[in-house]
């Protein structure tokens, strides 16, 4: 079976611990992800990177494709989507309630036109 679209993780800090609730961020992760996999070219790559920042722990999913400009500005609200043949339209919104639940951040930023990056930054654990 020939793979459809490539996963890539790059992990850049050792034992990045983020303070949340652990079904929250996989659910957070799998719709992020699963949006990033279905708005990508066949035999492409999507990566996820996570990394320490001042700001807590990033996670950061990167993929070929952009999101349309129609709706990016409305990207996390209920029930947008861009005609991907599936799906309600509530991956993003999901996400968004999910990271702003446990005090995190989301936002995500095209690249060139041709590539699209979601961040999702999570607080560390108190001291």
């Amino acid at each position: 079976i020939e793979a459809l679209v490539k996963l890539e993780v790059r992990e850049f800090s050792k034992d990045s611990f983020a303070y949340g609730e652990e079904t929250l961020c996989n659910n957070i992760i799998s719709s992020l992800l699963r949006n990033a996999i279905e708005a990508s070219p066949e035999k492409s790559t999507v990566k996820v990177a996570i990394e320490d920042s001042a700001q807590g722990v990033n996670v950061r999913i990167y993929n070929n494709g952009t999101v349309p400009e129609s709706i990016r500005d409305s990207m996390f609200e209920k029930y947008v989507t861009a005609d991907k043949g599936s799906g309600l339209g509530l991956g993003a919104y999901a996400a968004k309630m999910m990271t702003l639940a446990q005090g995190g951040t989301i936002y995500f930023k095209t690249i060139n036109e041709k590539k699209t990056v979601f961040t999702v930054i999570l607080p560390r654990p108190p001291e």
